[in-house]
């Protein structure tokens, strides 16, 4: 399982220092992007359903419940399935 919790941690370091960095170096590309996001309910739709799959697939392959950093993977999944 520590396998599985270090792989997604990697993932979402992963993904997190490149949407941050994105963000940090095209600031008004991005305020574009989610304008035009919240404009077209479509796109929202679509938005929450990529999060419901991604938070269903987190916790599927990762529920797990400790006292340790691995249950952050988990809450992030739970997270997911909310928005």
């Amino acid at each position: 399982m520590l396998e599985t919790s270090i792989f997604l941690a990697k993932l979402l370091g992963l993904y997190g220092v490149i949407v941050a960095g994105g963000v940090l170096l095209n600031r008004k590309a991005y305020q574009r992007v989610v304008e035009d996001l919240t404009k077209n309910s479509v796109l929202v739709y679509l938005a929450g359903i990529f999060a419901l799959i991604f938070g269903l697939l987190i916790i599927s392959f990762h529920n797990v419940w400790v006292l340790d950093w691995p249950v952050l993977i988990t809450v992030i999944g739970c997270l997911g399935m909310i928005y």
